[in-house]
């Protein structure tokens, strides 16, 4: 975990207490960078299991996503809520992710997956007014990841915009968004463009991802609803907005919304998420990965 997601967690009243790395050195490395950045101390564990033993309340993985597995093994295993960082798994662990997926399921513990651009969905009302609903939508999403090789940035970015479909074709507990299509254009250097076809419970989803590698910050990023379009502004102290139609509207960081939503979801159980919305939400979690890894496939074979 980074500082600046601790620092998230921290500002909802849940204290960072451990962390776990790939080895004990690595470990005791992310402890000390975090106790610096928090103020306090910082437990570290050779693994991730026997952070998870040590009588935390919840696992937060946000590790390179060929180590996320075993992370989610050992919480589901345990009945250990857990926020993970996108994408849930690497394609080739998605049998055994979707089994860890289930055990969440059955013990009722929340898990959630990194998707917070749908948290943003409301600017678009306050940039343009109420919408009008329709079953065929079109999202559209402008990202740059760091990274400029095809494969990589496919990776990076296409979470996003599919928990961003997900959120605008809003399918129901047992209900799922399937691929009909999905192509890729990718140029050189670091450039492309991605189109997914879904359909969904009410109706076709048109997607596309546009992707440019940029290595600084601040990183141009801009999502759109049937044309509705918003462009994100950082300014000082990472202070973001989102311009469109002529207005700018004040965010919060959609991080501290997932964050937030998380934690009173642990923190209030009597207000929060009831067994059936948390088989939901792992519903959802599950859904989202099969998108991801069939658009992969059908993108890179």
């Amino acid at each position: 975990m980074g500082p600046f997601l601790a620092r998230a967690f921290e500002r909802e009243g849940a204290l960072v207490v451990g962390c776990s790395g790939r080895d004990a050195a690595r470990a005791e490395a992310n402890a000390a960078q975090l106790a610096v950045s928090l103020g306090h101390s910082v437990h570290s564990y050779a693994d991730v299991r026997s952070l998870c033993a040590s009588g935390i309340d919840a696992l937060v993985v946000a590790s390179p996503a060929e180590r996320h597995l075993e992370s989610l093994q050992a919480a589901a295993e345990l009945g250990l809520p857990c926020l993970c960082e996108k994408p849930l798994v690497d394609p080739a662990s998605v049998e055994e992710a979707m089994a860890a997926i289930l055990d969440f399921t059955e013990s009722g513990a929340l898990l959630t997956d990194h998707a917070q651009w749908p948290c943003l969905l409301p600017t678009l009302d306050a940039l343009y007014g109420p919408p009008i609903d329709v079953a065929s939508r079109r999202v559209e999403m402008g990202l740059s990841p760091i990274t400029g090789e095809p494969r990589a940035m496919a990776e990076d970015s296409l979470p996003h915009l599919i928990s961003m479909a997900w959120a605008v074709a809003r399918p129901g507990h047992g209900e799922l968004l399937t691929l009909q299509e999905a192509r890729g254009e990718f140029e050189s250097p670091g450039r492309g463009r991605m189109d997914l076809v879904l359909n969904g419970p009410r109706g076709r989803v048109d997607a596309t991802l546009f992707v440019e590698q940029h290595l600084e910050q601040p990183r141009p990023a801009w999502f759109s609803v049937d044309g509705r379009r918003a462009d994100r502004r950082i300014g000082e102290g990472y202070q973001l907005s989102f311009c469109g139609n002529g207005r700018e509207v004040a965010v919060e960081d959609p991080l501290q919304t997932l964050v937030g939503q998380f934690v009173r979801n642990l923190r209030y159980p009597a207000s929060g998420m009831r067994n059936v919305q948390r088989a939901a939400a792992a519903h959802a979690v599950a859904g989202r990965l099969c998108l991801y890894v069939e658009t992969i496939a059908r993108l890179f074979g």
